[in-house]
């Protein structure tokens, strides 16, 4: 009787843990699943903020080559106008 009892102990344990064994299979397969959506959709959001970030980087070179232009010109016309008036002095002291 005692023999009967383990055994249908052993075969309860190991049918638990066949339960225990599908159930932390099917687990993983979706742990899996949800990983590579999850890889895929990182690797998305990488591309499309390297997108962005490119696109900032011209547009804000763009616009500090404007500002470097606009400064070259103003400098370039207030040399120049430095350089009239000077002129202007130069003819009144004479």
């Amino acid at each position: 009787m005692c023999d009967l009892i383990t055994l249908r102990f052993n075969l309860d344990k190991s049918q638990e843990l066949e339960h225990m064994n599908a159930a932390i299979m099917a687990e993983n397969q979706s742990l899996q699943h949800d990983n590579k959506q999850l890889s895929a959709l990182i690797k998305e959001y990488e591309q499309t903020l390297e997108s962005i970030m490119s696109t900032f980087r011209n547009r804000a070179r763009d616009v500090q080559e404007r500002e470097l232009s606009l400064f070259r010109e103003y400098e370039t016309k207030l040399l120049e106008l430095e350089d009239e008036n000077s002129g202007s002095e130069l003819k009144q002291s004479n």
